[in-house]
């Protein structure tokens, strides 16, 4: 993405916005095309670059008066590059004011419209799909830097026959990505027929979309895009689209809808989906959106030949309670390569967290996992250009100033990945390689990126499990809880946030009559983890706490003495080495999680017993100090409050 263009548009738009009878971004950027195809015609036929370069220009805070002679040529040159181009066969004039377009043209004077190095007004479309996605409320954006990564890895071939399909089109991202695939092989061939492009995307690429007014943003960013009306995306609900479609394409790249909360419920639709029933039985439940997508683009995938590149909830890859999709998954398809992507991808539009995931499918399912003996490439970028509300990110220079090179490493997971596939290897900080039966030996058959990371998974050589050398770990069930004012018959109630604190500060408190209470219960020495939200902060609990009451979203962890040093365990799970155990097996998509199970098969290293027991000295000190200054903050408040 050209982010000087991005600058301009912002600043176009925002004046529209404010000033224009034009405020719909759809029709904002199919007039704004017009402005710049216009341009390309004036460079092109009159040999005037940049196009609007007789137009006074806009400083940032300069005000604005009408060029009105160069407004009336650029409406002339329009109708001529209509009449000559026909690619606004329909529309016989600009429907920007005369004010709005000597402003545009304005901000654009110094642009030259036909740089062979960007595409300026596939750029610009892009940045104007992203204000349609947001008054759409987002549900429907994927970034055009995931788009294009995804097409890229699939290795989408037009020129070779291939065909492509997304069944959940929204605005036409990956589309879109697919169209520019084809476009960058037709330059590399040498190939510059105007109407090649368009008849091979009429032909080769398909698109679905449910939501009518979706699909006629869409139609109306790929029409702008290759200047032929057309509709490129059909109105249609994938989920219902019949057997004619199966083992029918050779690439798939997709974003279906997310969401436990917006089930499908239809008995007649969910008999057609393995993923609807219920394990072990032949009753189907109501199931999510994407895992039905994710199972309709299986089906129509090409066996052995055919790659699909799907967008999916970290939950799905991760989860406990996905495994039955990972097996089913794993039966039916080769895992190709698995890119978790950054957390802000999809803010601020969603905060879900997702994996990019690139698979084949199986001729015949592999129900014994005895074909897993290939390779999988994994991929953990860190950034994707923007910050949580959506806002630029740039590198900061060794000075610690701002750089104008977007912060965004999403390039460098396509540049590890073409290493992969030409040496069967990849040396990098984000990426690596696994085989498939590394996959398999995990009992939760995990297949997101991070619990194979490297970093997660170097410990000692001589270890053992936590679970081995501890009673329980554990956390309670979830009720509902009733509070009291007084502290008269109570007990006070923590919460995760309140776990490291010396000081508590607590206003909740519940009745030692409440028939839950001992289930809250903590006693001195019992560690504690928070599981969710933010995770693993580890806490040990001290004999002031002993009979606290501690919220369900910490689990809890009963030493037991007999079999290892309690003082060395807390030790241990404030490491590092620990911290990165912990982190591997995070799950969840819009808030993290993590098991007791989990927290039970982090690997306790085997240390002499002398370093063992200095360890210990050194933490007891610790629970002796913070105790008493638990009790000396107490007793300083008594003191003040026997005084005034």
């Amino acid at each position: 993405m050209n982010h000087s263009l991005q600058k301009r548009i912002d600043t176009i738009f925002d004046h529209l916005y404010a000033s224009s009878s034009i405020k719909n971004p759809e029709t904002i950027a199919y007039e704004f095309s017009k402005l710049l195809h216009t341009g390309i015609y004036i460079e092109d036929k009159d040999n005037i670059k940049p196009a609007f370069k007789e137009f006074m220009p806009i400083g940032s805070n300069s005000l604005f008066r009408q060029d009105k002679s160069n407004v009336k040529n650029v409406r002339i040159k329009f109708k001529e590059m209509n009449e000559e181009w026909g690619l606004y066969s329909s529309d016989p004039s600009i429907l920007f004011s005369d004010q709005d377009i000597s402003y545009i043209c304005s901000v654009l004077f110094d642009l030259p419209l036909q740089n062979k190095t960007i595409d300026i007004l596939g750029d610009a479309l892009e940045i104007f799909r992203n204000y349609s996605i947001k008054s759409l409320g987002g549900q429907f954006f994927t970034d055009s830097i995931i788009t294009k990564l995804a097409i890229d890895m699939i290795d989408f071939s037009a020129l070779k026959g291939e065909n492509f399909i997304d069944l959940c089109s929204g605005t036409g991202g990956f589309l879109l990505a697919a169209i520019n695939k084809i476009k960058k092989d037709l330059e590399i061939n040498s190939i510059h027929n105007d109407g090649t492009l368009a008849n091979i995307v009429i032909n080769q690429v398909i698109g679905k979309e449910i939501d009518a007014t979706i699909c006629n943003a869409a139609n109306r960013n790929i029409q702008t895009r290759l200047g032929m009306k057309y509709d490129y995306v059909m109105q249609a609900d994938s989920l219902k689209i019949d057997g004619s479609y199966v083992s029918k394409y050779d690439c798939i790249a997709t974003n279906p809808p997310f969401g436990t909360k917006t089930t499908i419920k239809d008995e007649n639709i969910l008999q057609s989906y393995e993923l609807a029933f219920r394990p072990g039985t032949k009753q189907v439940v109501s199931t999510p959106p994407d895992i039905l997508f994710l199972e309709k683009n299986i089906q129509l995938l090409k066996s052995e030949t055919g790659r699909l590149a799907i967008v999916l909830p970290y939950q799905i890859l991760s989860g406990p309670k996905a495994y039955n999709i990972r097996k089913w998954l794993l039966e039916k398809c080769k895992i190709i390569a698995v890119i978790d992507l950054p957390s802000e991808t999809f803010q601020p539009h969603t905060g879900t967290k997702t994996s990019l995931l690139l698979l084949s499918k199986r001729t015949k399912p592999d129900l014994n996992f005895s074909d897993q003996n290939y390779s999988i490439f994994f991929s953990k970028p860190k950034w994707i250009g923007h910050d949580r509300r959506g806002h630029i990110v740039y590198k900061k220079n060794p000075d610690g100033s701002q750089s104008s090179e977007v912060l965004c490493d999403i390039d460098k997971v396509y540049q590890d990945w073409l290493s992969y596939k030409e040496k069967g290897s990849v040396d990098s900080d984000i990426s690596y390689i696994q085989n498939a039966k590394t996959l398999i030996t995990d009992e939760s058959l995990r297949i997101n990126a991070l619990f194979y990371s490297n970093s997660a998974t170097k410990t000692n050589d001589n270890c053992v499990e936590l679970k081995a050398l501890v009673k329980k770990i554990f956390y309670p069930g979830r009720f509902k809880r009733y509070y009291v004012n007084s502290e008269t018959n109570s007990v006070p109630f923590l919460g995760g946030s309140n776990i490291t604190e010396h000081i508590v500060s607590t206003k909740k408190y519940l009745s030692k009559d409440d028939p839950h209470l001992q289930q809250l219960i903590v006693h001195e020495g019992w560690i504690l983890i928070t599981r969710s939200g933010t995770t693993g902060i580890v806490s040990i609990v001290p004999k002031e706490w002993d009979g606290f009451a501690i919220s369900e979203h910490v689990i809890r962890i009963i030493p037991d003495p007999q079999k290892e040093d309690p003082n060395f365990i807390f030790a241990f799970l404030q490491s590092d080495n620990a911290k990165e155990q912990i982190s591997k097996h995070v799950f969840g998509s819009v808030i993290d999680e993590i098991s007791p199970d989990s927290v039970g098969k982090i690997l306790v290293p085997v240390i002499p017993e002398e370093k063992k027991i200095e360890i210990s000295k050194v933490i007891d000190k610790y629970k002796k100090l913070r105790n008493d200054s638990i009790i000396n903050y107490h007793n300083a408040q008594l003191l003040v409050q026997q005084v005034i």
